[in-house]
């Protein structure tokens, strides 16, 4: 993953033949801006990000030909933090990948500078970081995310509305699912966003309820927020500053905070204040312009990647913390005629279960139980530990499944 979207370029790669890379030996070009006539920086600059690119045809070579089926998604779809290390490997000249380079040729047009290098990559770093990153995600079980984004208008004279369309959040999701997230609890996620600023601002003040709402959606991360897209009214000659292209067109500044929060804990690991400014001939056309970009520099810039690219990096993170502590599961056990005799023994059977690192006693009411569960695995592994362990207890061993939705696990005695 980039930290700079590398989503599309991430493709490119995977149809790279194997004959791009001869015993770690790669040929990559890349670019700078000449800033203040600076050529000298401007190369570095653009060594760095030929540098960069040698590494990503390396990483496309790999996973193609040294992963299995699974690793392959697994890196595929998650590749911006290995994008994110590598980048800030390079800035160190990039002597954590690269054993040596040659500047094969350099050339300037305009104010942007182009050069081709020759790279001896490290393979074996690279093969070992890819790995390292999914081992990661896979122990992390795929994570799965749910986004509830409230997306608010204010008109030139200050009045606020509610957009129905919910286009921000839907370009967020267009994100995740290009990296191969999945997505859940989308309809009930719409509902909310969709309620006035009122609702939503008590709703988003409840950190328990909204990750209660996720646990129950089957998310494991939400990201939610508001955005508002302000119009600033028609650019006067005052306000252009110079800029006799922008006079008559009209000023949008979109702003808010998005936060991500930890479904298992509530935590919020994440929190993002956006502020992005962007011009049209309308609010409309100015609007789509902040969500769709604009090329500034040869580089597509948005409100939507912006916010998704800082979001991401900080998910990372979180990712790594679910892989230490375990996934959150809420198990129920229906059909309890005695909690000494069977509830005690249900707890205690789940919390020896090979990793489970947390069990904690949510609720008991009537003959249900309600059990809150970390482990180290997937939804049907925890089932069938369950079924095993409970086969050897002679007061559970007539346990069945009930259902599943989402992390919650209903069995019935």
């Amino acid at each position: 993953m980039r930290i700079r979207f590398a989503t599309c370029f991430f493709v490119l790669l995977l149809t790279t033949p194997l004959a791009a890379v001869e015993e770690g030996i790669v040929e990559a070009s890349g670019e700078a801006q000449i800033k203040g006539g600076d050529k000298v920086a401007a190369k570095k600059a653009a060594v760095a990000d030929a540098l960069r690119r040698a590494i990503e045809k390396v990483v496309g070579i790999y996973i193609e030909s040294d992963f299995s089926s699974v690793q392959r998604e697994v890196v595929k779809n998650n590749n911006d933090q290995f994008y994110s290390n590598v980048s800030d490997k390079l800035v160190q000249k990039a002597q954590g990948f690269i054993k040596s380079y040659d500047v094969l040729a350099e050339k300037a047009e305009g104010d942007v500078l182009n050069v081709t290098v020759r790279a001896h990559v490290f393979e074996s770093k690279v093969k070992a970081e890819l790995k390292s990153l999914a081992d990661l995600i896979a122990a992390a079980g795929n994570p799965k995310l749910m986004v509830v984004i409230q997306e608010v208008h204010v008109a030139a004279n200050g009045e606020q509305s509610v957009s129905q369309t919910g286009e921000f959040a839907g370009y967020i999701q267009e994100e995740l699912l290009k990296l191969g997230f999945e997505l859940r609890g989308k309809e009930k996620a719409a509902d909310t966003a969709d309620e006035s600023v009122e609702a939503y601002d008590a709703w988003s003040k409840d950190v328990g309820g909204i990750a209660r709402m996720a646990r129950e959606a089957g998310a494991d991360i939400v990201i939610e927020g508001r955005v508002e897209f302000r119009d600033m009214g028609k650019v006067t000659p005052e306000m252009a500053g110079g800029l006799d292209s922008l006079v008559g067109s009209t000023k949008l500044v979109v702003g808010g905070v998005v936060r991500g929060v930890d479904a298992a804990t509530g935590d919020i690991f994440s929190v993002k204040t956006l502020m992005h400014k962007e011009f049209g001939s309308d609010f409309e056309r100015a609007r789509n312009r902040a969500m769709r970009g604009s090329l500034k520099r040869g580089k597509r810039i948005n409100a939507v990647l912006t916010t998704f690219d800082q979001l991401l990096a900080d998910a990372t993170i979180a990712f790594k913390k679910t892989a230490d502590r375990g996934q959150a599961y809420v198990v129920e056990l229906k059909g309890v005629t005695s909690f000494r005799k069977q509830g005690k023994g249900f707890i205690k059977l789940l919390g020896d279960l090979n990793g489970v690192t947390s069990v904690k006693q949510k609720a008991f009411t009537g003959d249900s139980l309600e059990i809150d569960v970390l482990c180290k695995c997937s939804t049907e592994e925890l089932q069938e530990r369950i079924f095993s362990a409970c086969d050897a207890n002679a007061s559970l061993s007539n346990i069945d499944i009930v259902n599943t939705s989402g992390k919650k696990l209903a069995f019935k005695l």
